[in-house]
């Protein structure tokens, strides 16, 4: 066939092109429905940079990551006493409703708004940050430490442990095992007081108006349909209990890998829609 006649194909057949024309039309609308977006931490980052796998085993191991984290806020002016009660017994009941829920509860390892011994976050610190803690400390911080490991400063100290002991009272037993695990208190001296739980360890903020609720799924984040399957259910539960009509907003991994996947895949929708018109 000559170059006039490739030329004219098209021209002479219509029907033919029209038809091919839909057909890979037709295929890459079905291509484009059928992706599924990658939003996991491992195909973020570099494969050969050695702090990209530092950041994956970490999230490997104390699943810091994979959260659904749940802010309940109170609206309306009320007291501060009054609203941190409202929002315990909010989380109260969201954990109970889940636990009798046998569908919900499937899919959810834990529901923490307080500090425990079992948070990954507090495994991570116990077990990483405190025996490599001067790594975290700035100089004045590192200064302040060495000063206190001197002979005459430990001694000072262990004197001064001994008085507050014997010091009359029911604190006396706290005090004294809080001094047998830091005797020379290298833990205040190196600003790690707000790693330690505090007499109120749930999550509220400061004016205590709001309460953060971290929901850990079973399975991470970058499983796009147990994502979606678990945000809905945890909403579906929250305004079930939401008996004070908190203001509830959604985060963490699970809410933004939903939302991502969601947007990637519709835009990519519209834009092959786009090209075919």
């Amino acid at each position: 066939m000559t170059r006039h006649g490739w030329l004219s194909w098209p021209i002479h057949r219509p029907r033919v092109v029209l038809l091919a024309a839909v057909m890979i039309c037709g295929l890459s609308i079905i291509s484009a429905v059928r992706l599924t977006p990658n939003v996991s931490l491992s195909a973020m980052l570099a494969d050969d940079a050695p702090s990209a796998a530092a950041m994956q085993r970490i999230a490997d191991r104390y699943r810091a990551m994979d959260q659904l984290l749940l802010v309940a806020s109170v609206p309306g002016s009320i007291e501060q006493a009054q609203s941190r009660a409202m929002l315990l017994a909010f989380a109260q009941r969201l954990e109970q409703r889940v636990a009798e829920d046998a569908a919900v509860s499937a899919m959810i390892t834990r529901i923490s708004y307080g500090i425990d011994d079992d948070d990954p976050e507090q495994q991570f610190v116990r077990d990483v940050i405190v025996p490599n803690m001067l790594v975290y400390v700035d100089e004045a911080d590192f200064d302040r430490a060495r000063e206190r490991l001197t002979l005459d400063a430990m001694r000072e100290q262990i004197s001064h442990n001994e008085t507050m002991i014997a010091a009359p009272g029911p604190a006396a037993g706290s005090l004294s095992r809080q001094l047998l695990r830091d005797p020379l208190r290298l833990r205040e001296m190196l600003s790690l007081d707000a790693l330690s739980p505090q007499d109120d360890d749930a999550f509220f903020s400061e004016d205590g108006r709001s309460l953060l609720v971290r929901i850990t799924g079973v399975k991470s984040a970058g499983h796009l349909q147990f994502t979606d399957d678990l945000l809905a259910a945890v909403q579906t539960t929250t305004e079930a209990v939401n008996e004070d009509q908190l203001v509830l907003e959604y985060a963490g991994a699970y809410a933004i890998a939903a939302a991502s996947h969601h947007a990637i895949r519709s835009d990519m929708i519209r834009s092959v829609i786009g090209s075919v018109l």
